[in-house]
């Protein structure tokens, strides 16, 4: 019982985190990263004029750490509480969860889950294609 619950809190983390775009959240760190650096690295900015991208972008990406950071939490938050739940109903320990978690078994197959998925989701699988007439 405690794998499968072990299971079903890394798919949850999975969805949620997908759920709340926390990818596009990373990619817009990365594309505002290297707009910054670019910025930085244009020579016909005054320094003034990079000093005010900067400022621009580092505000950006400020914001970006908060959203990221919130949304897993709430992504880790969500399938954690509810095995805290089930431990307290006394269902499952959630110690024995946290060693499933923790073992080099659950680990290899979380991260094949995690690669999978990921693939899955960027392969556009299961979406919706326009018909053509």
């Amino acid at each position: 019982m405690t794998w499968l619950v072990a299971i079903v809190i890394l798919i949850a983390f999975l969805v949620l985190v997908q759920l709340m775009k926390v990818p596009a959240l990373a990619a817009q760190v990365m594309a505002s990263s290297k707009s910054a650096l670019g910025d930085l690295r244009n020579p016909g900015l005054t320094d003034l004029e990079k000093e005010r991208a900067m400022r621009s972008h580092s505000g950006r990406m400020f914001g970006l750490f908060f959203r990221v950071t919130g949304a897993t939490l709430l992504a880790l938050g969500a399938p954690f509480g509810a095995a805290w739940l089930l431990d307290r109903a006394g269902v499952v320990p959630l110690a024995g969860v946290l060693d499933v978690m923790t073992s080099w078994a659950f680990l290899g197959a979380a991260t094949a889950i995690g690669f999978l998925f990921f693939s899955v989701i960027r392969s556009g699988w299961g979406r919706r294609r326009p018909s053509t007439p």
